[in-house]
């Protein structure tokens, strides 16, 4: 074998442990790569086809934002005015805005109507005077539908108009023609869901570059370190090879080759190794039972990432082998020989012109030297970096799982994020002395920043998670909101700064106010908290529907039963059978299965269930017949009375407008339990004529002249009265009722409003139809026959118990109105507590559970793998001075040294020389952390990794690395102590230049490899 192939190829076991540990270190960097490119790949599935269409940008002035608009943009010039003692919102919307469209759903913005306000709760069309920067301003205020791009509380109107009232701002809309393409400068999308985890995984990648960086000190540390070894070894080879004629230049570049070709199979091993332990990690945990869905595979987007880090790795290694080699190659070949060991004072280097003689001899080694100072150093820094970061990550996550909360989520919801549950839950549970908080969750972004919104209600959630506002103060309004201080701290956001916000999972935008800076536990800081109104409108929710309820432990209680409410109930009685008819609901989180006890009055059946979460079902139980009368109806532990037998006769009722124009001759239904009564006679007092109901119930009567009449209808034995007005001033008008269904909601029941509309005029009749509940309106434009009827349903928000009314209202007057009870039912916390999916923490930590998996599981085996790499290396940078002191060992285990005492000696040495770096690496460490923070590189998917550098921490990292550097020594000092004093103490035979023949290596060469 020539010098070449010997100096390159020739491996002895250190240098095989050394491509062992390259391959540790390279396993961990694989390991975290793959599974964190799987969590951005997970998370970003979620969002698939929550690309934006189009991006909103906020200008100061309409002219600036015309001017910086570009051909394809659309301008949206905003102002604001004051009604009724409250500022409002105005957006001017041009014609011909594109329509978006979402998963198969299109999105369109509102119409501007010149001199014309419109907003979604208004609640009818009406004349105001508004106050204007330009002045007092006559407009018209009317309502438009709900859940357009534009916030359903601002006004919309045309651009001329509010030129005219005089603007103070202005949106420019811009379409995109990538959906996944992030925004440009200030620009947010109107759909940010898609491009937050795009932004998120960028910020994962960059987090894994850190990682790779430190990954390459300890690659650099160990080739370096094994390859000055090689190299001290080889002293006479080079002497020799450098005699006959090799040029520096050449054995740079040998000694390069083989720390090169040593850190090539070590990442190749690495990677193999590291993709295997990762797919057992993941089979391990789901055998086990925890929950992850992370799919590991090496993707094109992996390669990418990986290919170049392992380049540069083995160009790392190389470059640390060139570097070793230099002190041998750098003397003339005649001085270039073994020099006698020196003393580990004589070998203190830099640090002997810094700390005094006397301090240096208190704290000398007697065996080791400080020359593995340095190189331990970079070592343990790397393992206290990782401490550092992997406590960041446990300080965000360990909040988010705590024991003393948990998360009401619809019960087969894939992730929080497309969970619904009724707001309702949280204030029926706080009627009963629970403290919980509905919330919505919304990804944003911000000069290309993801971070998370929260939609709160902000008492609510300061009462369960104690937010303290250190800057401005709570918010009050629905325009408002809080931020964390880190968050505030990325984005540059003081109190006072107005955010312009897109659209999380479907096409909007609104902007909001900072009014307060707030902290709190773990990931807290990272949020901006905005009202549930605001953050209804930018996820597509409808009124009172949020994506989960944060609730203190709730216990189980066994008298829960089932989460079923009765909403309509039939009864059929004859001589042979009493039938009830049921319909029911169940309002918990899980399915209801199984028998169910009706029990009507004394007598009691079983019907079988099978309801899922939210779902209703119809069933039936027949009894024995019964008198007529009012019973007792409990199902599944609802009680109500119920009527069993044949309706009276005091059911009958005339249907007539109460008012009536002259010669209106309207048509007068008369009814007996709501059924039509045909052949009833009707008859008008003080007049002679009747009239007689038709097959329909009908009758078409005419009131001579003016005032007040009493109108009569008889059938048998049965009569019902009532009075009409007739008035030449009235206006016709459609008769209208409105009703309930269920009739008696539960908290847990999202009602819906029938409006029933009649004409009982011989000509047709228009009408703008309102219907109006809380501070909502519905609006349907209507044209109604002679004699015809029209109905439509509106369904109402979820409500907690108590009373509500809903009025219809015809051309802005009102018509009639109707009031329902939601019942709400204490069993509620008992049965939440006992259904459904409910977890420990707020929704990101379901999030993190559902999407991500197991997180503790994966976090464990890193530790694992970043102690076992910082062993290996920091062995290696041991092991150039437990190389160099062979000869010691050799003489005091010759005179009479116990293995045991030269690992005392030993691990005293390392005791000082690794106290020392301990220190030096944790002070580095914690200021790589400081300057990463500073610049923004420890951020994942908006979150900062801020450890918290408690003292705590800080010895738990050092004790940590001090252990590993002992170990590490030890590991080193084994080959030197299980060998016979007489292999270390064997002479080295020197041989000149002349005695190395036919390109062979000399002895001495082959004694340093055994």
């Amino acid at each position: 074998m020539g010098y070449r192939q010997a100096l390159v190829l020739r491996w002895s076991r250190r240098d095989r442990l050394a491509v062992l540990v390259v391959a540790v270190t390279i396993a961990f960097l694989t390991g975290v790569t793959l599974l964190g490119l799987a969590m951005g790949s997970q998370t970003t599935a979620i969002a698939t086809g929550l690309g934006s269409q189009a991006t909103v940008e906020h200008y100061s002035s309409a002219d600036g934002a015309r001017t910086a608009a570009g051909a394809d943009a659309f301008v949206l010039p905003t102002t604001t005015v004051t009604v009724g003692g409250s500022e409002r919102t105005v957006v001017g919307v041009p014609s011909a805005l594109p329509t978006l469209s979402v998963r198969e759903r299109t999105f369109e913005f509102p119409q501007g109507q010149s001199g014309t306000l419109a907003a979604a709760n208004q609640p009818g069309s009406v004349e105001r005077t508004v106050e204007a920067p330009s002045g007092a301003e006559r407009v018209t205020l009317t309502p438009r539908p709900e859940g357009q791009v534009v916030p359903d509380r601002w006004y919309v109107t045309s651009v001329d108009t509010v030129d005219r009232l005089g603007s103070t701002g202005a949106f420019v809309v811009t379409p995109t023609l990538d959906a996944q393409t992030t925004p440009p400068g200030d620009a947010v999308p109107l759909l940010s869901a898609l491009a937050f985890f795009v932004l998120g995984t960028r910020q994962l990648v960059d987090l894994l570059l850190v990682m790779s960086l430190a990954g390459c000190v300890l690659v650099a540390v160990t080739a370096f370190s094994v390859t000055r070894v090689a190299v001290e070894d080889r002293r006479e080879t080079i002497s020799v090879v450098r005699s006959t004629g090799a040029t520096p230049l050449r054995v740079y570049a040998l000694f390069g080759v083989r720390a090169a070709l040593l850190s090539a199979v070590g990442v190749a091993l690495g990677y193999a190794v590291g993709l295997v332990l990762v797919r057992s990690v993941v089979n391990a945990a789901v055998f086990a039972g925890a929950p992850t869905s992370l799919t590991v595979a090496v993707s094109s987007g992996a390669a990418r990432l990986l290919v170049p880090i392992s380049v540069v790795l083995v160009f790392v290694g190389g470059l640390a082998g060139v570097l070793a080699a230099r002190p041998a190659v750098r003397p003339p070949p005649a001085t270039v020989v073994r020099p006698d060991r020196p003393t580990p004072d004589d070998r203190s280097g830099v640090l002997s012109r810094v700390i005094p003689t006397a301090v240096r001899r208190r704290v000398r080694p007697t065996i080791l030297g400080w020359d593995a100072l340095v190189p331990s150093t970079a070592t343990l820094a790397v393992f206290v970096l990782f401490v550092l970061l992997i406590a960041a990550a446990g300080s965000v996550i360990t909040p988010l799982t705590a024991a003393d909360e948990q998360t009401i989520t619809e019960a087969d919801a894939p992730h929080p994020i497309a969970s619904s549950v009724p707001a309702s839950y949280a204030e029926t549970l706080q009627q009963q002395g629970v403290t919980a908080s509905p919330e919505l969750l919304l990804f944003e972004t911000v000069g290309n920043e993801p971070f998370v919104v929260r939609g709160v209600d902000y008492p609510a959630y300061a009462s369960l998670s104690d937010p303290t506002i250190v800057r401005g103060r709570t918010p009050r309004a629905p325009d408002e909101a809080v931020i964390g201080a880190d968050l505030r701290q990325t984005l540059g956001v003081e109190v006072g700064d107005r955010l312009t916000l897109g659209g999380s999972t479907v096409p909007a935008f609104t902007r909001v106010q900072v009014v307060g800076v707030f902290t709190g536990r773990g990931i807290q800081d990272d949020q901006l908290l905005v009202s549930l109104e605001t953050a209804s409108s930018l996820t597509g929710r409808g009124d009172g529907v949020v994506n989960f309820v944060r609730t203190e432990a709730l216990s189980e209680t066994d008298s829960a039963g089932p989460t079923i409410s009765v909403l309509d109930t039939q009864i059929q009685s004859n001589d042979t059978q009493t039938r009830v008819q049921l319909r029911l609901q169940n309002y918990g989180l899980s399915p209801v299965e199984g028998p169910v006890a009706v029990r009507l009055g004394d007598d009691t059946r079983r019907v079988d269930l099978d309801i899922d979460s939210g779902r209703q079902q119809r069933v039936a139980a027949t009894f024995p017949p019964r008198p007529d009368g009012a019973y007792e109806l409990q199902v599944g532990g609802v009680t109500q009375t119920v009527e069993v037998g044949q309706a009276s006769d005091d059911g009958l009722a005339i249907e007539v407008p109460e008012r009536i124009p002259i010669d209106g001759q309207p048509a007068v239904v008369v009814t007996r339990n709501g059924q039509p009564v045909s052949g009833a006679t009707v008859s008008l007092a003080g007049a002679n004529q009747t009239w007689q109901t038709n097959d329909d119930g009908v009758a078409r009567v005419s009131f001579p002249d003016t005032g007040n009449y009493t109108l009569d209808a008889t059938t048998g034995d049965s009569r019902a009265r009532t009075t009409v007005d007739v008035d030449p001033q009235f206006d016709r008008e459609l008769v209208a009722s409105v009703s309930i269904s269920p009739e008696q909601p539960s908290i847990a029941t999202r009602p819906a409003a029938v409006v029933t509309l009649k004409n009982p005029w011989r000509q047709p009749v228009t009408r703008t139809v309102t219907l109006l509940h809380a501070d909502r309106v519905a609006e349907r434009d209507l044209t109604v026959p002679p004699g015809g009827t029209d109905r439509f349903r509106v369904r109402l928000p979820y409500r907690p118990a108590g009373s509500y009314t809903v009025s219809v209202l015809q051309n802005g007057r009102n018509t009639t109105s109707t009031t329902y009870e939601v019942q709400g039912d204490e069993r509620l916390a008992a049965a939440l507590a006992s259904s459904g999916r409910q977890s420990s923490g707020g929704g990101i930590a379901q999030a993190v559970s559902i999407v991500f998996g197991n997180i503790r599981v994966l976090v464990a085996s890193m530790v694992l793998l970043v102690s076992v790499m910082t062993i290996g290396a920091t062995t290696a940078s041991f092991a150039r001075s437990i190389h160099a002191a062979r000869d010691e060992i050799g003489v005091r285990r010759a005179v009479g040294a116990s293995p045991g005492g030269i690992y005392r000696l030993v691990l005293g040495d390392a005791l000082r020389v690794g106290g020392v770096s301990t220190v030096l690496a944790v002070g580095l460490a914690t200021a790589i952390v400081w300057g990463l923070l500073t610049l923004g590189e420890l951020r994942l998917f908006g979150v900062a990794l801020r450890p918290t550098f408690s003292p705590a921490l800080l010895v738990a990292a050092a004790t940590c690395a001090l252990l590993l550097a002992l170990v590490s020594v030890a590991v080193a000092t084994v080959s030197l102590v299980s060998v016979s004093p007489a292999t270390l103490l064997k002479p080295v035979q020197r041989r000149p230049p002349s005695q190395t023949v036919g390109g062979r290596s000399s002895r001495s060469e082959a004694t340093a490899d055994d």
